[in-house]
């Protein structure tokens, strides 16, 4: 039954068989329903008439007994509702995020780690597993160290290829220099660097060896017929005493090759004990030790250091900037003479921050603190007396003083 805009009746006879394709009046009809249905009807009594076209064309499936003109679009008709499973993802996204970061909490990975090639190669085969619906196991601790372990050092050999090419052409500079491990374990490196990058060639135990000159003069050869003798361009060590023996004892070798080989002292080791020498100067020794003695207690007194970053504050907002932190006293380091030159740079360049802590906010300590008041004192008085003196040429004066 169909009711037009009239109020009158209308009755639908069921369609006759179209076969399972029917063309009328521009509207199809397939065999499974789904498509609009062509309406050819015939109309019973004296009210007989068709299904209005514009009503027609809005019936699907099969044929209603009864149908409402179509409603018009909503405004929202263009969006698309959210499905369940982008919902789903979001959260197994959330909770896999997790599980990584929380992996490199806990071994105290570097964050730096997420931006290597090795992490971007990874994710892409976890990638490439979840399209194929794989189930993949992370490797174990033995499958790391044993397996997984020799094939890297192939992959990186073969990696290292393209930095070994050019030596024949280029050559390359020996470089080697003996260290520590963090176990105290002695150890010699050797480097070969050349213009397309440095290699890491080999890394010798010393513990209970030898170590005089004949032995780093074999063990050099050694290395430099390992890399072929026509490659070595230049062999580049520090100034040690062993390292020149050995020098002199290759200078004499019976192989030309080997003989004609040039060796190059490393240039920073040598800047270093330049300033090695400009520090054993008496005048420079004693404003290293003030410099030192400053540094050292305002680092090792949380209210010192306290007042001396509070004053650093002030004088920034003086000064008007409001950008990064203020800076910071260099400690120097033991065994680095470049550090005590750092060091007395970086006083000069607080040294208004250095006068309004240990000068103007003197009273600010508390009577009680007597051993910090004595430092501060103490620190006071070091800077103002070196401030004070004179030198014979006033170009190479301390830097912190006027």
């Amino acid at each position: 039954m169909f009711v037009d805009h009239d109020g009158q009746a209308t009755e639908i006879d069921d369609f006759p068989d179209l076969g399972d394709e029917t063309e009328q009046d521009g509207v199809s009809e397939t065999s499974d329903g789904g498509v609009v249905a062509p309406i050819k009807e015939k109309a019973r009594g004296t009210g007989k008439q068709k299904v209005p076209s514009e009503i027609a064309k809005h019936l699907r499936g099969p044929v209603l007994a009864s149908a409402r003109p179509p409603r018009p679009p909503s405004a929202g008709a263009g969006r698309q509702q959210t499905s369940m499973a982008s919902f789903v993802m979001d959260e197994l996204q959330k909770e896999f995020d997790q599980a990584i970061a929380s992996f490199f909490f806990e071994n105290a990975i570097a964050f730096n780690a997420a931006r290597s090639d090795s992490y971007k190669n990874m994710e892409r085969t976890m990638n490439e597993a979840a399209r194929s619906r794989k189930m993949l196991k992370l490797p174990g601790y033995n499958f790391l160290r044993t397996k997984a372990l020799p094939t890297e050092y192939k992959i990186v050999d073969t990696d290292l290829d393209t930095i070994r090419e050019p030596w024949d052409v280029t050559g390359l500079t020996l470089m080697t220099d003996g260290t520590t491990t963090t176990s105290n374990r002695p150890v010699i490196n050797f480097i070969a660097a050349g213009d397309s990058g440095a290699v890491m060639v080999k890394s010798v135990d010393m513990e209970g060896k030898d170590k005089s000159a004949p032995a780093f003069a074999r063990m050099w050869e050694e290395v430099i017929r390992e890399l072929r003798v026509h490659r070595v361009n230049a062999i580049c060590t520090d100034s040690a005493q062993v390292n020149i023996s050995a020098r002199k004892i290759l200078v004499e070798h019976d192989d030309p090759a080997i003989r004609s080989i040039p060796w190059v002292p490393c240039a920073c080791h040598v800047c270093n004990l330049l300033m090695s020498d400009i520090a054993s100067v008496p005048w420079i020794a004693e404003v290293i030790l003030q410099g030192r003695e400053i540094t050292t207690f305002i680092k090792r007194h949380q209210r010192a250091l306290a007042m001396f970053r509070r004053a650093g504050r002030e004088y920034k907002t003086q000064l008007g900037i409001t950008d990064g932190r203020p800076l910071e006293l260099i400690q120097p380091g033991e065994t680095r003479f470049g550090t005590n030159f750092v060091m007395l740079q970086r006083l000069r360049e607080v040294e208004a921050v250095l006068l309004a802590t240990v000068s103007i906010r003197v009273g600010m300590i508390p009577r009680g603190i007597g051993p910090l008041r004595q430092g501060r004192e103490h620190a006071r008085n070091s800077y103002e007396t070196r401030c004070r003196c004179e030198y014979p040429y006033k170009g190479i004066r301390p830097g912190f003083c006027k």
